[in-house]
């Protein structure tokens, strides 16, 4: 999870970049449309789910049927959002770590072997294959398979969607289409085709998720993450998410 400060400032300007648009019919400046979001406003505002969405906030008031979903979508972007961060520049150097373990791993377990062979003394034999024994139960522990790696070190918010995304990363951009394909998949959960939300809309708002959360910022009129210096467009991020599936698991509506 993040700190109370770092959800405090999310909040904060997810709700003003939704201000902006709400407030003026008029089109906001480059800097703060890099959301799309008199476009997103409008989709939402055709929808009636553009104050709610709006707020987004995980407070307590329970006056609407559906409060508890919005809420539980915002707890697990933030819990994404937390993932993300402790994971962003860390892809490449914890893979090589855990290659560096298994050939680290391999090469005591020869020595080992080697040494016990030239030991003439039997009770010195004795100890060193107990001790190699316990060496390679605990050896087990460390899986030939990165995917074990992964699975210890991801944290991603609850929900088994059926998506494409490679789980085991091996890049620092594999990180982020992960974090794009299941926060979409969240908001999705809550701006459905019924509602008349588009796949182009939960793009933008998948955007406006890295400006809030200060995954990436304003660079030369063009929204730029942080985590590598790579363009975030909208248009790429649609590409994606039909890519892993999500117009198929989630019906979509198109504008």
């Amino acid at each position: 999870m993040i700190s109370a400060g770092s959800t405090r400032r999310f909040l904060e300007r997810w709700r003003s970049a939704f201000q902006v648009h709400k407030t003026t019919r008029k089109r906001a400046p480059v800097e703060l449309d890099l959301w799309e979001g008199a476009k997103a406003c409008a989709c939402l505002r055709r929808a009636d789910l553009l104050e709610s969405i709006a707020l987004g906030d995980m407070g307590k008031e329970k006056s609407m049927p559906h409060d508890w979903k919005r809420r539980q979508i915002f707890e697990q972007i933030i819990r994404e959002v937390g993932t993300y961060t402790r994971l962003a520049g860390q892809v490449v150097k914890l893979n090589q770590e855990y290659e560096h373990l298994r050939e680290f791993l391999s090469k005591m377990e020869e020595k080992f072997s080697k040494e016990l062979k030239i030991l003439c003394s039997e009770k010195a034999r004795t100890l060193l294959a107990e001790h190699i024994t316990r060496f390679r139960i605990q050896k087990q522990s460390v899986s030939p398979k990165k995917a074990e790696l992964w699975r210890a070190h991801i944290n991603w918010a609850p929900g088994a969607f059926d998506l494409r995304y490679r789980a085991v990363l091996e890049r620092e951009r594999d990180l982020d289409a992960a974090f794009q394909v299941r926060v979409a998949a969240i908001l999705r959960v809550y701006l459905s085709k019924e509602s008349g939300i588009s796949l182009r809309t939960i793009s933008r708002l998948v955007v406006l998720v890295y400006l809030s959360a200060g995954l990436a910022g304003d660079r030369h009129d063009e929204a730029i993450i942080c985590n590598g210096g790579r363009r975030l467009e909208i248009r790429n991020v649609e590409q994606r998410l039909r890519r892993a599936g999500l117009d198929r698991l989630f019906d979509y509506y198109e504008e």
